[in-house]
């Protein structure tokens, strides 16, 4: 089974990930590192070299060329919102939103080390920051909600998402 984790960026995919793939005996792939790799170049400079669009080209590339299974894949907070993602990502597994408010999700980013890394973020205050989260979480919404798991809460660990991949249950 392939395990997509969606969501806005710090909202923990990718901790989550390594800590879902470890419990489950699965291979994590970060979509990000995976794009890195196969281009040689960070995400920021794809950004600058080559603009936003070439790089939401390279990540529905990715999705369609990882064919392993046992698998979580922590995609990138824009991956399900362009082109055909999240159908692509619902036919091949299971897609699981995690969603924490935006005001958690700012201090993780604004406290983060890897902050200077996320190119839509570069240079914003916290203020700034929490507004930008907002409006891409409203952006975004209506792509997010298509998963088929959505977890609502603050302090997602892995043992909640263990449980809704049980149950396939939405947990607030």
């Amino acid at each position: 089974m392939k395990i997509y984790l969606i969501g806005i960026t710090g909202c923990g995919k990718s901790t989550l990930g390594r800590q879902l793939a470890k419990r489950l005996g699965y291979v994590l792939i970060d979509l990000d590192d995976y794009i890195i790799k196969e281009q040689g170049l960070s995400i920021e400079k794809i950004f600058e070299i080559y603009g936003e669009d070439h790089f939401r080209k390279l990540e529905q590339k990715a999705l369609k060329e990882i064919q392993d299974d046992n698998i979580v894949i922590s995609t990138g907070g824009g991956a399900p919102c362009f082109f055909d993602n999240m159908d692509l990502m619902n036919a091949l597994g299971k897609t699981i939103w995690l969603n924490p408010d935006a005001d958690v999700v700012t201090e993780r980013l604004y406290n983060s080390p890897n902050s200077a890394n996320r190119p839509l973020l570069k240079g914003k205050t916290r203020e700034e920051t929490l507004e930008f989260i907002k409006m891409k979480i409203r952006e975004r919404q209506k792509f997010y909600s298509r998963a088929e798991v959505i977890i609502t809460h603050n302090n997602i660990n892995v043992d909640m998402i263990l449980k809704v991949l049980d149950h396939n249950l939405e947990i607030s």
